[in-house]
């Protein structure tokens, strides 16, 4: 296994399936890379090919009709990727034409009407078919119970077994992982009496909070008393030119298909992009058993990372401050850093605050609970928790959840479980270094931020020096945000860039409105 001492700021971009009847999840989807990594989809702009950067299940699309029906889809694949941009001349074009404001010149909008059509079709979302779901006529079934756990990492286990231990009520875990994952990250056996269901959280509604279980098929309202969440991590998305090229993944996508499933047999070498938590390295380890793997450590200072290939990548250059370094992969993996999970808080109305632990934002919290909203808790790591204290906050969470008083120690404890989470109010960040994902020392070129609208780092810039200053505007007048993942690659990213480039604060810029359900509604069939 090979390594290099790198330093490079990231941004990744993406394209997510779209098959037929088909959960993502599901091992026809999975085996589409059975021998090596495809393109799936072309971007909306500048019509270049797209493959998946996360492969997670939390990107379906709802339909809702006016009859009580819901239609669930995953995005399907398009059956022909973008054909090669044939010169340099129509590439400049294309982002040109796809570039933010453009589309908004009073020129375009009056004079040029056809042309106006075109490149207003450019930002739209991927089209989806007009056929039956394997969800269709769904059953709604009403649940109640006591405690409600939102678990997508193994410290939710934890949290369940001191939660039995100590409550008398009914518990029930929803997660978008598997049971077994969930205990093999944990190292725990959940309790029996914890009832348990693989699926996907879709939000907080007036009426309960509502799941769709995979195994049965149904649509669950549930009714809780305490809702606890353990939402876990995310790989973010590296941001360098060409960071969109089919090939280029997360780790926990790369785990999957090259580790857990087998597959990518065709590939021989893979490149591991690595950052500032320990979790990079386990991953490269753990990849270095099945392919020749080299490591690229972007912690130290680099001036630019670029990836190059076509249709999918063949390699990157690294400008290193020893020289300029050309690396051969097939696959290019990218653990450089993690982000936390908060949509499903920011959705129950939770504010962002800035953990120092994380270097990034989280959810505001006091002794485990959201700021604001009582009985609903969100722990772990992704709350700014050290992971040395996670089990001990876990156990005395599970006792304030279940309506116990504290001892003195107890109390104690979470107090300072609370101030190691180092906590600090947005308003007062300003990103002097650049952050780990950030692989990158300019703005210009194609280095996108969302990949899901072709919106990159200089649209981004451009948009908030046009006057922008906000995330929720240049949103809307650069469509960042809208595409399949609704924000999720470019959210935290676009603030992290904008604090870092134009030296703000990081709660000057807010954040996106998080509106229910979590996931994309096509809004022609809200009627």
């Amino acid at each position: 296994m090979r390594r290099i001492n790198v330093s490079i700021q990231y941004k990744i971009v993406f394209k997510y399936f779209r098959r037929k009847e088909q959960l993502m999840s599901n091992e026809k989807s999975f085996s589409l890379f059975e021998k090596e990594t495809i393109p799936v989809a072309s971007s909306p702009k500048s019509k270049r090919p797209r493959a998946p950067f996360y492969m997670e299940s939390w990107c379906p699309w709802i339909r809702v009709h006016a009859q009580p029906v819901f239609y669930l889809y995953d995005p399907r694949i398009s059956q022909s990727p973008s054909p090669k941009i044939g010169s340099s001349l129509s590439t400049k074009i294309r982002k040109k034409l796809g570039q933010a404001g453009f589309y908004h010149s009073f020129l375009v909008r009056s004079i040029w009407s056809q042309a106006w059509k075109k490149i207003v079709s450019y930002s739209g979302n991927p089209e989806l078919p007009n056929i039956d779901s394997e969800y269709e006529n769904t059953e709604i079934e009403e649940v109640k119970k006591d405690f409600l756990i939102l678990g997508d990492e193994g410290d939710a286990i934890t949290f369940a077994n001191f939660l039995y231990d100590e409550a008398k009520g009914s518990i029930l875990m929803i997660s978008s992982k598997s049971r077994k994952e969930l205990e093999n990250e944990s190292k725990e056996t959940l309790n029996d009496s914890v009832e348990f269901y693989t699926g996907l959280y879709l939000g907080k509604f007036d009426d309960g909070f509502v799941f769709l279980n995979k195994e049965k098929k149904k649509i669950l309202k549930i009714d809780a008393k305490s809702f606890v969440i353990y939402p876990g991590f995310r790989d973010s998305f590296p941001i360098f030119e060409n960071n969109d090229l089919p090939g280029i993944i997360g780790s926990s996508l790369a785990i999957k298909l090259l580790v857990n499933k087998g597959l990518l047999k065709e590939i021989k070498k893979v490149t591991v992009l690595i950052g500032n938590d320990e979790r990079g390295y386990e991953v490269a380890n753990e990849i270095s058993k099945y392919k020749d793997t080299t490591i690229v450590d972007v912690k130290n200072n680099v001036k630019e990372i670029k990836a190059f290939g076509y249709p999918k990548i063949e390699g990157i250059i690294v400008d290193l401050p020893s020289g300029i370094e050309k690396i051969n992969t097939d696959l290019l993996v990218s653990a450089v850093s993690f982000i936390p999970n908060i949509e499903p808080a920011l959705q129950l109305g939770g504010n962002i605050v800035y953990s120092s632990n994380l270097n990034t934002i989280t959810v505001h919290t006091k002794n485990g609970e959201i700021v604001g909203n009582n009985n609903m808790y969100f722990l772990g790591q992704a709350s700014g928790t050290p992971k040395k204290l996670v089990k001990e906050e876990a156990e005395i969470a599970a006792k304030l959840a279940s309506g116990k008083s504290l001892s003195t120690t107890e109390s104690s404890k979470l107090a300072e479980i609370q101030k190691e989470k180092n906590l600090i109010d947005p308003n007062e960040v300003i990103v002097k270094e650049r952050p780990v994902f950030i692989l990158t020392s300019n703005t210009k070129g194609m280095k996108f931020v969302c990949p899901c609208q072709d919106v990159t780092l200089e649209d981004l810039i451009k948009a908030f020096d046009m006057g922008f200053s906000n995330l929720e505007e240049i949103k809307r007048f650069t469509a960042l945000g809208t595409g399949t993942c609704q924000g999720r690659i470019c959210r935290i990213a676009a603030l992290h860039a904008l604090s870092y480039f134009r030296n703000v604060p990081i709660g000057s810029i807010g954040n996106f409105r998080q509106r229910a359900p979590l996931v994309p509604v096509e809004i022609e069939y809200l009627r």
